[in-house]
């Protein structure tokens, strides 16, 4: 028992003191703190973080009859809303039935194999302030969606086939023609104020290896991608193991979600920050979005708006940074070979 000894020792004194043992809780959640490591203080990626860790402000301008256009025409085409209805089922209750036919004791009609429907007016069964409920969610002004309303004044008939339906749908086609003309019309300024370095400690509950990546070149020893580490064949994945393999990517790093920039739409994370070298020539600070599909179509309009913000911002004449939408590690080599193709043009 010797190798027990102050266990029982232990257990022994809470019993005569009548004290208890302090059991570790096993379900407590194991918190990893992902901390930065030496590729975080390289030259090269220091020049890139201090073009991009300043904060910004945005104004916009834009037409209102462009939106309203724009709405009237998309809502013409892509508004559908399903009816409220309801269906009777007619039969009759046995009044003495056996044990084993209680699950059947209703007795259904001869006519009942047809399923009958009854359409509501649900607009009669409550009221709305139609106006308001769109202005509210929109957040443009009753004047503008009394306009938009008045253009689409034939799908009018589908409030009162379903008021809440119609008012989500006809407000989330506003909202995504509203981001895109926005879009067009918006302007960046620096304001006071940086991202510190302290944004990329996150701390990761329950830390799960399989979901980690272990880096050498980006600026954290982990990497944390959608998909497990291990055989894992998410995008990010695929991208994070090429960032890793190609000998042109000198330092990278997964952005946290406390990095942003502002956008009508709401805050904009994008996801990798890579400083890549071609053949000795001059690097290129390259910020990447990557997703499964480069089709505009298949992003949601809002989505694809704040990455349009994002191209605004970062694109600039004079901006030392590059920013694109790429699905793989080979998209990301065509647009900077086609950036350095560019610059080498204009030095010449």
């Amino acid at each position: 028992l010797k190798p027990y000894q102050t266990s029982i020792i232990e257990i022994a004194n809470s019993i005569l003191k009548g004290g208890s043992i302090e059991i570790e809780n096993g379900k407590k959640p194991k918190v990893f703190e992902n901390k930065l490591n030496q590729n975080f203080d390289r030259k090269e990626f220091k020049e890139l973080w201090d073009s991009i860790n300043h904060k910004y402000s945005y104004r916009v301008s834009f037409s209102s009859d462009e939106l309203v256009e724009n709405c009237i025409s998309r809502i013409k085409k892509e508004l559908e809303v399903s009816k409220i209805t309801y269906s009777v089922d007619v039969g009759e209750q046995k009044d003495a039935i056996a044990q084993k036919d209680i699950d059947n004791s209703f007795q259904r009609g001869a006519d009942s194999g047809k399923k009958e429907k009854f359409h509501v007016d649900a607009a009669t069964s409550a009221k709305y302030d139609l106006v308001h409920e769109i202005a509210q969610r929109t957040h443009l002004t009753r004047r503008t969606i009394v306009r938009i309303l008045v253009g689409t004044k034939e799908k009018l008939q589908m409030f009162r086939d379903n008021p809440e339906e119609y008012i989500t749908k006809i407000s989330n086609l506003i909202d995504e023609e509203k981001a895109s003309v926005i879009v067009r019309g918006i302007r960046y300024n620096k304001i006071d104020g940086h991202f510190d370095d302290t944004i990329f400690n996150e701390k990761h509950v329950d830390f799960d290896p399989q979901k980690a990546f272990p880096s050498k070149k980006a600026i954290q020893d982990y990497v944390f991608v959608d998909g497990s580490a291990k055989g894992g064949n998410s995008n990010e994945m695929l991208f994070a193991r090429k960032l890793e393999q190609q000998q042109n990517v000198k330092v990278y790093a997964k952005m946290p979600k406390g990095f942003y920039i502002p956008t009508p739409m709401g805050r904009y994370s994008p996801d990798w920050a890579i400083v890549y070298e071609s053949d000795g020539e001059r690097g290129v600070y390259f910020i990447a979005e990557t997703k499964g599909s480069l089709d505009s179509l298949s992003l949601r309009k809002i989505e694809e708006s704040k990455i349009n913000c994002a191209k605004s911002l970062y694109n600039q004449p004079s901006s030392k940074v590059n920013y694109d939408l790429v699905h793989t590690y080979d998209d990301l080599v065509t647009k900077v070979m086609n950036i350095l193709e560019k610059h080498n043009g204009e030095q010449s």
